[in-house]
């Protein structure tokens, strides 16, 4: 089989992460709450969830947030499921997928929604009974605001998955402004930031609405896309060409590949030199926010920041993206660098009409 190179040039991110002190025991922890739903059936199953680094995704993005530990806990275990669902809805190939890709994410909603009315027997048996349990623990918390939230961003992570799977069937080809509609919620990095609201505390009403912070928002959620994208990009071309998998939804590098008519290498270049501007945009902006924000939306905009600092290192180490199928390691190499140095001011040279009001919450310098 033939080894994949991706070349990626100098990531702009001028933050770093400390590591939890608890993160090994809450990978045990969580290893061991998947094994008791069966969850892990084959060395090459465990070798493909332990090399998501699930366990330190959370832990590093809300540790100076000082959450309880059980928090902590219930984010990583459902860290570790996203991954696993989305893997189960990725290789189901036989007669029965549009019925189960029909069903599942309805199976997984009502599963948090009414927990106790699921059992391992119920549909798609240990899958949903792991998400009733995941119910059952958010529910214990006894924080009405994070459950309406938790469970919305849930529906939307689904409805991006279902939407996935019908590009994979009809061989779709999104556009760019396709891709930023639908990619944030298929690509799970809003409903990570859902999942985060049990850590921050609830933020008023009038301060999320704020054109600025929506535009904060947006630009995070589709940075940590773009991070996907790029070191996702080698992984689904192996699994493609040595899988048997069907090709899935263009990256963005597919789709500015084909949308600029240029090579591999050059749309890879505009995705890194998009994702470094607006980067730099969402640091401004941040700053600009911050000295007249409430406590809960500083946390907020502390975990937006930090999504996308523990999104990148993690695509950039994890063993996903270098051993596609989790019995083939090193079958993709990605050669990359990590800057401090931002890119100029303003706007990218790429002309995005569904992010260009973001400019204008900036105050004039």
């Amino acid at each position: 089989m033939e080894r994949i190179v991706i070349d990626l040039p100098s990531i702009y991110c001028p933050i770093h992460l400390r590591a939890h002190p608890n993160e090994e025991q809450f990978q045990k922890k969580a290893l061991a709450w998947m094994n008791s739903f069966g969850l892990l059936p084959s060395e090459s199953h465990r070798t493909k969830v332990i090399e998501t680094d699930s366990h330190s995704w959370i832990p590093r993005m809300a540790l100076e947030l000082e959450p309880s530990y059980d928090k902590i806990q219930f984010l990583v275990d459902y860290t570790y499921m996203a991954y696993i669902t989305d893997d189960y809805l990725d290789v189901r190939e036989n007669a029965s997928m549009a019925e189960d890709m029909t069903m599942i994410p309805f199976d997984i909603i009502s599963a948090l929604e009414a927990p106790e009315q699921v059992s391992k027997e119920s549909g798609h048996g240990r899958l949903v009974a792991a998400w009733a349990d995941l119910g059952t623990r958010a529910q214990k918390f006894s924080i009405p605001f994070f459950n309406e939230i938790f469970l919305r961003g849930n529906k939307g992570w689904m409805l991006g998955e279902l939407t996935e799977w019908i590009m994979t069937e009809r061989a779709f080809k999104p556009s760019l402004q396709d891709w930023m509609k639908y990619r944030p919620s298929a690509g799970g990095a809003e409903v990570t930031i859902d999942a985060l609201t049990l850590t921050i505390g609830e933020i008023p009403v009038v301060e999320l609405s704020m054109p600025a912070v929506r535009a904060l928002k947006k630009a995070a959620l589709l940075i940590g896309e773009i991070d996907n994208d790029l070191f996702s990009h080698g992984r689904e071309i192996w699994l493609h060409e040595n899988g048997g998998r069907k090709k899935p939804p263009d990256t963005i590098v597919d789709i500015l590949e084909r949308q600029n008519g240029c090579s591999r290498a050059e749309a890879i270049e505009e995705a890194v030199t998009l994702r470094n501007t607006w980067m730099r945009f969402m640091l401004d902006l941040r700053d600009q926010l911050t000295p007249s924000a409430s406590l809960p939306l500083r946390r907020y905009m502390t975990v937006l920041v930090n999504l996308i600092v523990r999104n990148l290192t993690c695509c950039a180490t994890m063993g996903r993206y270098t051993n596609p199928d989790g019995d083939h390691p090193g079958a993709v190499t990605i050669n990359y660098t990590i800057t401090d140095t931002p890119p100029p001011e303003g706007p990218p040279a790429l002309n995005i009409p569904g992010a260009d009001w973001w400019y204008d919450q900036l105050a004039k310098r």
